[in-house]
């Protein structure tokens, strides 16, 4: 895999967390101001989030992720590694980012699926925020996040080659 920390920001989650810094009064992050213009890689969709919820509240589920998105744009998210904070950054693959959304309908909790969006905050790009991915993924399946997180980064890379 190649390596194209070149392309990401760091520190991980420096744009949609709360790691920022206040100079001179005004919040920075990374010399840059929120809120953050969220983008699409072009491969993006929620096409594949409504197949896959199936009978699960998949408009509920996206307007509550997109809730979610509009904080990270703010700067306003926690990073870390457990379930209490809203931002991780892939084990698998460090450029990928994950927004992870724990109040989810009953219906997804009773099936034990989680919703998740995988991301980055290219350094080419300032004041942006790369939409990758949106899964919903089984509780306690590291395998199936592995390979989500290299979807995701297929996915930043295609975006780096088409840019």
């Amino acid at each position: 895999m190649a390596d194209v920390r070149a392309h990401r920001v760091d520190p991980p989650g420096a744009r949609s967390c709360r790691s920022h810094y206040i100079e001179k009064g005004e919040l920075r992050v990374n010399q840059e101001t929120p809120p953050f213009e969220w983008v699409e890689a072009t491969s993006f969709s929620n096409r594949v989030l409504i197949e896959e919820a199936g009978s699960l509240s998949a408009i509920t589920l996206l307007q509550r992720m997109r809730l979610k998105m509009d904080q990270a744009a703010r700067g306003e998210l926690s990073f870390g590694r457990t379930h209490r904070f809203d931002v991780d950054c892939m084990v698998s693959c460090r450029d990928i980012l994950e927004i992870k959304y724990r109040n989810l309908p009953p219906d997804c909790n009773v099936k034990k699926k989680w919703l998740r969006l995988y991301f980055t905050e290219p350094a080419d790009t300032p004041g942006r925020l790369l939409a990758l991915t949106l899964k919903l993924k089984f509780a306690d399946d590291p395998e199936g996040q592995t390979n989500d997180a290299l979807d995701a980064y297929n996915q930043f890379q295609l975006h780096l080659s088409r840019d």
